[in-house]
């Protein structure tokens, strides 16, 4: 199968292009960064599209069997410019549904997120609890799923709202060291030690990388299956707090470096945003028929990156 990933070489991207060529996918990327190289390179074939363009993004398309659309602002730059967020995340993405239709393009994944429903989760949260998150990440991400969803095209649509994936990038610019476990991870790599913001009593929903790329796998071979939901919720289905991660990662360290890194607690949280949560789904046999979440391996995987990657001439004793 012919598979476009865009924002190929970013974290998501990066590791799901890798993942679709051990499968035998041939495998066209798009990215910002065309300077920015890796051993895949000879057989991904990359492009730097004008994303104001339909009948260019058409050219992209052309071919294609699957597109999964990973490239989008993140959080952080969302807030700092909404008007650029929603163009990009809303009106480009639909966009590339429009050259994706005019293409013959089969299926059509997006990668949306968990934070559209809430900025603070809370209770039982599954694909009907209502989408209430004003923040530009969650807004922008929404108009790009209903610019998806909205479509009368026959392809297979696919909006996968997304927990807090940990896990190894492909290349260590990609831009997932500011998300927390991925952080701390690189934090025992660097300086021998944890160092939390925050008295580590906040909870999240943390799912393993690998268990990600299972789903993607899993909707590229059932690609023509109707029967596969339109709106997936995916998360691990629990919580740990901060600090809990903190110490799994302290633990899965005296293998890969040899020590027990100390972790530091920041100060108490002034927000109530310790609330237990269960990201859920309404379609738990689908998910759970592959879904492992071995936290403890993933972390043990990422620590073996960092080390690899950011280690410095500290001493570990």
């Amino acid at each position: 199968m012919r598979i476009l990933v865009t924002g190929g070489r970013g974290y998501l991207g990066g590791r799901i292009s890798k993942s679709l060529l051990n499968a035998g996918h041939e495998v066209k990327i798009t990215t910002r960064n065309t300077n920015s190289h890796s051993e895949d390179d000879l057989e991904l074939e990359s492009a730097s599209p004008d994303w104001s363009s339909v009948s260019e993004l058409s050219k992209l398309c052309s071919g294609i069997d699957i597109v999964i659309h990973a490239a989008g602002i993140n959080a952080i730059n969302c807030q700092n410019d909404p008007a650029s967020a929603l163009e990009f995340n809303g009106n480009a993405t639909g966009r590339l549904v429009d050259a994706s239709e005019r293409s013959g393009v089969k299926t059509f994944v997006y990668l949306s997120t968990a934070h559209v429903y809430s900025n603070t989760l809370s209770g039982f949260v599954d694909e009907d609890c209502p989408t209430n998150n004003e923040h530009p990440y969650a807004t922008s991400n929404l108009l790009g799923e209903s610019k998806l969803l909205s479509s009368s095209s026959k392809m297979n649509k696919h909006v996968i709202r997304l927990s807090n994936i940990f896990g190894s990038p492909e290349n260590r610019n990609a831009d997932c060291w500011g998300l927390f476990v991925n952080d701390i991870a690189k934090q025992v790599a660097i300086q021998n030690s944890i160092v939390l913001t925050s008295d580590g009593t906040q909870v999240r929903d943390f799912v393993a990388m690998s268990d990600f790329l299972r789903l993607i796998d899993k909707i590229c071979k059932d690609r023509l299956n109707d029967k596969l939901p339109t709106l997936i919720n995916f998360g691990s289905g629990k919580t740990n707090s901060l600090l809990e991660v903190a110490q799994k990662v302290r633990i899965q360290s005296s293998i890969v470096f040899g020590c027990y890194p100390q972790i530091v607690i920041g100060p108490k949280s002034q927000k109530n945003i310790s609330s237990e949560y269960v990201f859920g789904t309404k379609y738990p046999s689908l998910l759970g028929d592959y879904k492992i979440n071995d936290m403890d391996q993933e972390i043990l995987e990422l620590l073996k990156f960092t080390k690899n990657n950011f280690r410095s001439d500290v001493r570990y004793e």
